[in-house]
């Protein structure tokens, strides 16, 4: 559900499992909403403003790669199903 874009509280509606515990499962498998992959992104681009150490900052700027490269791939993948659902209905 949420590698299709649907919000965790969405989900959690659906489930009826505890937000926490879906968010946790969403994160060790790498699957976020559009949402939740959005605003990682933001808050790691805004932390890299403010960060004096090196490392960090470099750590911060490798997870804001790895979420905008995310948010990529899953538009890729959703452009392909939104064909497949056109050329379904043709």
């Amino acid at each position: 559900m949420a590698r299709d874009g649907k919000p965790i509280s969405k989900i959690q509606e659906t489930l009826h499992v505890d937000y926490d515990e879906i968010w946790t499962y969403l994160n060790s498998i790498g699957a976020y909403s559009w949402i939740g992959a959005k605003s990682i992104t933001t808050r790691r681009l805004k932390s890299l403003v403010t960060e004096t150490d090196r490392a960090r900052r470099q750590e911060l700027a490798d997870e804001a790669r790895h979420m905008v490269d995310y948010l990529y791939y899953q538009g890729l993948r959703q452009g392909k199903m939104l064909d497949k659902v056109k050329k379904a209905l043709e």
